[in-house]
């Protein structure tokens, strides 16, 4: 494992939400003894456990949505203006996030008027600013909620990130993450960066159609 030091910016808000609707309708959704929904924190905690048991990051925190309008609303009316409200059962297991978070000693960075991933980004790019210091290897996972996904990676990419995550023409996820397809072809031409070799790109779309069988 490399001793250099690994950054990892929690997107709590799309770790939830792709946790929620992921079991928000099986029949019996994981519940505690006195009938507190679970499903979303339990997921929230897989993740959680995975990244670090994968990524043995030596620094961790967790962005999240301060809630309310953002610039991005007064900007634009049409912003989200077909967004179902957050359901009431998300709500209560957030705050249950929240406290799992604290016990695990991770800080959640939140700021009104933004949402979880300006933070990140934010976050990210504080971080590439002091990479001379930090040296520490960083990652984007970006959700393409306004069709920013890809645009959003290559800025990452820009400052300093090496590691994009997103799907293959939606393969892979539920949620709504950047297109590698976009991603690859934009970084070879505008940032000559070689991002997969191209021998390997079959063999990617075969496994992001893997995944997607198996997790929807």
């Amino acid at each position: 494992m490399s001793s250099k030091p690994r950054l990892v910016i929690l997107d709590s808000h799309g770790i939830l939400f792709r946790a929620f609707f992921a079991m928000a309708a099986v029949d019996k959704p994981l519940m505690t003894s006195k009938g507190e929904l679970t499903f979303a924190t339990h997921g929230y905690a897989e993740t959680l456990i995975r990244v670090l048991d994968m990524l043995r990051p030596t620094h961790i925190c967790a962005a999240w949505d301060f809630g309310g309008k953002t610039f991005r609303h007064e900007a634009s009316d049409a912003y989200k203006a077909t967004r179902r409200t957050t359901p009431s059962e998300l709500i209560v297991q957030m705050k249950r996030v929240r406290q799992m978070l604290e016990a695990f000693a991770i800080p959640i960075f939140e700021a009104q008027g933004f949402e979880a991933d300006d933070i990140a980004g934010t976050i990210a790019r504080i971080t590439a600013d002091a990479k001379s210091k930090l040296t520490a290897r960083l990652g984007i996972h970006t959700h393409n909620d306004c069709g920013f996904g890809v645009a959003n990676a290559v800025a990452a990419m820009e400052v300093g990130a090496l590691h994009v995550q997103g799907t293959i023409n939606g393969y892979g996820e539920r949620t709504g993450n950047c297109n590698l397809i976009s991603i690859i072809p934009t970084l070879a031409f505008k940032m000559n960066k070689v991002g997969v070799p191209p021998a390997s790109l079959p063999k990617l779309k075969e496994l992001s159609q893997f995944v997607d069988e198996i997790a929807n």
